[in-house]
């Protein structure tokens, strides 16, 4: 590809800071490491820099949404758990190992559905990090598990499976009389339940 068509890694930074609101910008400051990594990407303005800062601008989108009076409540509880700094660790852990810029939009709406009370901090992270282990076309398949269903796409449900997002609810072996070669019966998992709701659902 001609390094012509691609945009100034000044204009990638730009952009991705023009989609963070002043509230999202101010709060990413408040996250232990996440302001401070985004201070560092906006000097050095690299290519993986400006990409960092979509990532953190896709997650605080989602993330600073936040009813105000939610918001507090969610920090003072970290902080009087001591459990403020890990947060901002396992934030930037997250965003740092999304391979596709989807990813961080869902993992913000995960945690903002912790800061709700709705899912665990430790499960925001743990399906964030599935997420991330994810083909995120493949996400797109949980849905129609939310019923137990015979799998059209194997492997993608044998992998989901893996990553702990669905779970096997039965086989079909099938029949030689009718040509049918059976196959797995798979639902979703409370992990996968809850990324659907809250991850990849954005109008709860």
């Amino acid at each position: 590809m001609s390094t012509d068509r691609l945009p100034p890694i000044s204009d990638g930074l730009a952009d991705a800071l023009a989609a963070m609101s002043d509230t999202a910008i101010e709060l990413a400051g408040h996250i232990p490491g996440v302001g401070k990594a985004l201070d560092l990407a906006k000097s050095y303005r690299s290519v993986s820099d400006a990409l960092f800062v979509r990532k953190i601008a896709r997650f605080m989108c989602q993330f600073s949404s936040l009813p105000l009076a939610a918001r507090q409540a969610f920090f003072q509880n970290l902080q009087s758990r001591e459990d403020f700094d890990r947060f901002g660790e396992a934030v930037l852990l997250l965003l740092d190992r999304s391979d596709e810029l989807e990813k961080p939009a869902v993992i913000g709406r995960l945690f903002k559905a912790a800061a709700l009370d709705l899912i665990s901090v430790e499960d925001a992270k743990r399906i964030g990090a599935a997420v991330n282990r994810a083909y995120f076309v493949d996400l797109s398949t949980l849905a129609q598990f939310e019923d137990e269903l015979l799998s059209p796409t194997p492997e993608i449900s044998t992998t989901l499976n893996a990553l702990g997002l669905l779970v096997v609810t039965g086989l079909d072996a099938g029949s030689l009389d009718d040509d049918n070669s059976g196959g797995t019966y798979y639902r979703l998992s409370t992990y996968g339940r809850n990324l659907v709701k809250y991850g990849l659902r954005g109008d709860w």
